[in-house]
C-alpha cells in the first residue's frame, strides 16, 4: 500500500471529491433505505403481529371480508373464546377517531398477535386502546362514532399508512380481514366443500391461503411504493458504482506510465494491483462511512414526523452492498494495471 497511499496524499483533492461523491450517494441509499423501511412499517405494522399461515377472501387483504359465519366456523368455536391454540380473526376497519381518520382493529380467537412481547391488545366491550399521545386512560373518546372508554395505549401500530385504534370484536360486525394460525389449505378445501354443499357447514366466501409474511404483497398500496423505492435504492447503488469505477479507471489511466515503471523497476501486477485496490476501499469504507453517520445522525433528530426506521437492515446492509458493488465497479480499472508491460517504460523498446 506504500504506492498507494503516496498517492492519496500527491492527488488528495481528487481523493478528497470522489470520497464526497461515494459519501453523499451512501447518504441518498441509507436515508433512502430507511425511509423506505419506514414507509413500509406505517402500511403493514399491524400485520407484524401475526405469523405464520393465514387466509383472505379473495387476492387482496385490501377488499378481503369473511363474513361473521365463515369465521365462526373457521374459528371452530364462539368467537369470543381465547385458546391459545384456536386460529385468530383479525377485522380492520375504517372509521374516524375525533377528526382523524383511523383503522378500527380487533381480535378474536387464539392468542396470538403478540409482537416484542406485546400482545395484541383486546379491549372489554365498550372500551378502546388508542396510540400513544393521543388520550389518556379513562377518557371518554369517540370511535367510528361511538363512545367508549380508553383503557390503555400503544406505541406503534399502523395500517395503511394510518394510526390504529384497538376495539372488542363484538363492538364490530364480527367479519374478518385474515385469519391467521391455521392450516391454511385445509381450511380453504374446507370452505370450498362448504360451498359445494358438501358439508352442513354455510357455504363462505373464496378463501385464498397465504402466509402473514406474504399478506403485505397483497396490498396495491405496499406494493406500488416498496417497488418503487427499491427500484431508486439500487439504481443509487448502481450509479456510485459506476462513478467509482470511472474516477478509478481515469485515473489508473493517467498512471500508465509510474505503472510501467515499476514493473521495470521490479513491482509485481499484484502488489500493483493490490495498491489501486487499497485505494479503491479507503474511499469506499471513508465515503459510506461518513455517509450512514450523517444517515444515523439525521435520525436521531428527525422526530416522528418522517416515517424512518434505523435498523441493521435499513442501514448497514445497504452501506456493504455499496461497498461491494464500488469494489466490483473498480475492477475494471484493475484490468489497465495488468496489461501494462513494463517495455512502456523503456518507449517500447527492448
Amino acid at each position: 500500500m506504500f504506492v498507494g497511499l503516496r498517492d492519496i496524499r500527491s492527488a488528495r483533492g481528487r481523493f478528497i471529491l470522489i470520497t464526497v461523491t461515494v459519501a453523499m450517494t451512501a447518504l441518498l441509499v441509507s436515508f433512502l433505505s430507511g425511509l423506505t423501511g419506514g414507509l413500509a412499517h406505517r402500511n403493514t405494522a399491524v400485520l407484524d403481529r401475526f405469523t405464520g399461515q393465514a387466509v383472505i377472501a379473495g387476492d387482496s387483504i385490501d377488499r378481503s371480508v369473511i363474513p361473521a359465519p365463515e369465521v365462526d366456523r373457521i374459528l371452530g368455536t364462539d368467537p369470543t373464546r381465547a385458546g391459545d391454540d384456536a386460529p385468530t380473526a383479525l377485522h380492520l376497519g375504517r372509521g374516524s377517531f375525533g377528526d382523524t381518520g383511523v383503522i378500527t382493529a380487533a381480535v378474536t380467537g387464539g392468542a396470538a398477535g403478540e409482537v416484542g412481547g406485546r400482545q395484541a391488545p383486546r379491549p372489554a366491550p365498550g372500551h378502546v386502546v388508542v396510540p400513544d399521545g393521543t388520550a389518556r386512560v379513562g377518557d371518554t373518546v369517540t370511535v367510528a362514532g361511538r363512545e367508549a372508554t380508553v383503557s390503555g395505549t400503544t406505541p406503534d401500530d399502523w395500517y395503511s399508512h394510518q394510526q390504529v385504534v384497538w376495539v372488542n370484536w363484538a363492538d364490530t360486525d364480527g367479519t374478518a380481514t385474515v385469519v391467521s394460525g391455521l392450516d391454511a389449505d385445509a381450511t380453504v378445501r374446507d370452505a370450498s366443500a362448504a360451498a359445494d354443499g358438501t358439508t352442513a357447514s354455510p357455504a363462505g366466501p373464496a378463501l385464498t391461503a397465504t402466509t402473514t409474511a406474504d399478506l403485505p404483497d397483497t396490498m396495491a398500496s405496499y406494493s406500488a411504493e416498496h417497488t418503487t423505492l427499491l427500484i431508486v435504492n439500487v439504481m443509487l447503488m448502481v450509479i456510485a458504482a459506476l462513478v467509482t469505477g470511472a474516477f478509478f479507471t481515469v485515473w489508473t489511466i493517467q498512471r500508465l506510465p509510474d505503472i510501467a515503471t515499476l514493473k521495470a523497476l521490479g513491482a509485481s501486477t499484484w502488489s500493483l494491483m493490490r495498491d489501486a485496490l487499497g485505494q479503491a476501499l479507503i474511499v469506499l469504507v471513508v465515503g459510506v462511512g461518513v455517509g450512514l453517520a450523517l444517515t444515523l445522525t439525521a435520525a436521531a433528530f428527525i422526530g416522528d414526523g418522517v416515517p424512518f426506521v434505523a435498523t441493521a437492515g435499513t442501514t448497514v446492509l445497504p452501506a456493504l452492498a455499496l461497498t461491494v458493488l464500488g469494489v466490483l465497479g473498480v475492477t475494471g480499472a484493475l484490468g489497465y494495471v495488468g496489461r501494462t508491460s513494463p517495455l512502456a517504460a523503456m518507449g517500447g523498446q527492448r
